[in-house]
């Protein structure tokens, strides 16, 4: 059982911030459906193969888990060192429930290359970065 440490570096919350700017329904698996009240909804998978990957893939620290929510739902998560990475965590609290990392256990994803949408996802991040990073110049030099 995973102790349940929330704290976030840097790194992964820049990254969390992308991927919640970067995630629209074309990146919802089929089974899943748009909840326009819940933006994360159903993006947990692809959400945290992404992280992985950006957080350096089987040559980090970090390793995927999953559990089955109340409602019978897989969730996807990350964790490192008994810290609990999790990308799509508010889904849950949107919805006033908790995530299930009680039951979690460690996995792997269901590719071992990232899949198509994560690699979508990424680009998508990527570039949302850059442009972040130039906002973020424009403002310096303009003050």
């Amino acid at each position: 059982m995973m102790k349940m440490q929330h704290h976030l570096v840097a790194i992964e919350r820049r990254y969390i911030q992308a991927i919640h700017g970067s995630l629209d329904a074309s990146l919802l698996s089929r089974r899943f459906q748009p909840r326009p009240h819940n933006p994360l909804y159903g993006h947990c998978y692809v959400a945290s193969e992404t992280l992985y990957h950006l957080l350096g893939g089987k040559m980090s620290p970090y390793v995927p888990f999953r559990a089955r929510d109340r409602n019978g739902v897989v969730h996807w998560w990350l964790g490192n060192g008994g810290r609990i990475i999790d990308p799509t965590a508010s889904q849950y609290f949107l919805e006033d429930a908790q995530p299930p990392y009680q039951t979690g256990k460690h996995c792997s994803f269901l590719t071992r290359e990232p899949s198509k949408r994560a690699r979508i996802l990424m680009i998508r991040v990527m570039s949302y970065l850059r442009i972040m990073k130039s906002r973020k110049k424009k403002r310096v030099t303009n003050a």
